[in-house]
């Protein structure tokens, strides 16, 4: 059941500086991230 009631606003945030390290990131990164959770899986 939604109980808008309970939501409060407590804080804003900027996401401008994580979006822009995210846009920095090449295909090689999140390669790199998934063969890491390949490579944890299997121990």
């Amino acid at each position: 059941m939604w109980f808008p009631e309970r939501i409060r606003n407590i804080a804003s945030v900027d996401v401008e500086p994580a979006i822009r390290a995210l846009e920095k990131l090449d295909e090689s990164d999140w390669l790199a991230d998934e063969a890491l959770k390949k490579e944890i899986g299997r121990r």
